[in-house]
């Protein structure tokens, strides 16, 4: 059961969850990329460009930050973790500058809210802008605040 494991880099290469995280940092599905049960490392390794790729794309790691995706697909912590502290950071920093939306009686916020990525790619189906979604769609998610 991937829940009950603690193990979170033997989570991220088992089945479809590193399509998942990818899916759910950039707001629409990763059709080429599948489960991972059964890869080569090769096959792997390509699982591991796509999906740095992806959240370089979306501006959840910075375009020069330097990953060895060897390593990386041998599911080495040291390259692994700082990654993943990077797309938990960003998460964060949605999350708290949301706040004040979240903890409003009766806030759907994060139901219906739709996060806009600097460089325009968003989750779908559409849904009607509230004033907290046009200040979270304003608001560019930056690793540096």
């Amino acid at each position: 059961d991937e829940v009950a494991d603690p193990d979170i880099l033997r989570v991220l290469f088992r089945g479809t969850t590193m399509k998942s995280l990818l899916e759910s940092v950039m707001g629409k599905p990763m059709k080429r990329m599948q489960s991972l049960d059964g890869l080569t490392q090769q096959q792997k390794l390509t699982r591991v460009d796509w999906f740095v790729g992806g959240l370089k794309d979306c501006e959840f790691l910075p375009f020069e930050y330097p990953v060895d995706k060897v390593m990386f697909a041998a599911a080495y912590g040291n390259q692994v973790y700082p990654v993943l502290f990077e797309v938990i950071k960003r998460d964060i920093h949605c999350c708290w500058s949301l706040g004040p939306d979240m903890l409003a009686e009766g806030s759907k916020i994060l139901l219906t809210s739709q996060i806009k990525f600097p460089n325009g790619l968003k989750p779908t189906p559409d849904v009607q802008t509230t004033a907290a979604e046009a200040r979270l769609q304003k608001h560019h998610l930056s690793a540096d605040e």
